[in-house]
């Protein structure tokens, strides 16, 4: 993972992005190990976290500005929701 990436995803940022409440829930699904990275790479990172169903992330770097997807219905409305938060950290 590049230094940018890291430094995009660091604590400040993800309580800003997702808000309290989702940070939260994201921290606790990592902390319970329901985040799996599959692949990370410079600029990017892939993972599932498994919550009542199993969501799909990629968060990466474009244009020298943080991208994200989840497919769970909060994250296609392009929120960073909390698998987003589970799998940054």
């Amino acid at each position: 993972m590049s230094e940018l990436l890291a430094q995009m995803l660091s604590l400040e940022f993800l309580q800003r992005q997702a808000g309290r409440q989702a940070f939260e829930r994201g921290y606790e699904y990592f902390l319970t190990r329901q985040a799996h990275i599959h692949d990370i790479d410079k600029d990017s990172l892939q993972a599932s976290v498994r919550g009542n169903l199993t969501y799909i992330i990629d968060i990466g770097i474009a244009n020298g500005a943080l991208v994200w997807r989840c497919d769970c219905p909060i994250g296609q409305r392009g929120v960073f929701c909390k698998h987003c938060v589970a799998a940054a950290l």
